[in-house]
């Protein structure tokens, strides 16, 4: 697999990579968005735990981002822009302003 120069870079293992042969069950990242490789030759299963005993998930896979994990598109995401209202509301003054000029001219001009 080969990144080709993306925005937020490609992630395997929780490791950014350029090139890298992809191996089954490796862990990708494309962007925010996680996807788990399963290849033709398959790992060895692994044993199942033996009851009673504890279970440590990996970390970051309840919110499918790595800890290490950095944000470097240049496009801002939610909440860091400024909100749209004060174009909405220049929007609508533009359009008061030039219904009042023409029901002026309307009046006035005739």
């Amino acid at each position: 697999m080969r990144d080709l120069e993306s925005t937020n870079g490609t992630r395997v293992n929780d490791e950014k990579v350029t090139e890298v042969l992809l191996q089954d069950r490796d862990r990708l990242q494309f962007g925010q968005i996680p996807f788990r490789y399963e290849g033709a030759v398959p790992r060895a299963a692994l044993a199942l735990p033996q009851a009673g005993s504890g279970f440590q998930m990996e970390l970051g896979v309840e919110e499918g981002i790595p800890e290490n994990f950095r944000n470097l598109s240049p496009i801002k995401g939610k909440g860091e822009s400024g909100s749209p209202i004060w174009i909405l509301a220049l929007g609508g003054l533009v359009a008061v302003l030039g219904l009042a000029f023409y029901v002026f001219r309307m009046l006035f001009t005739t």
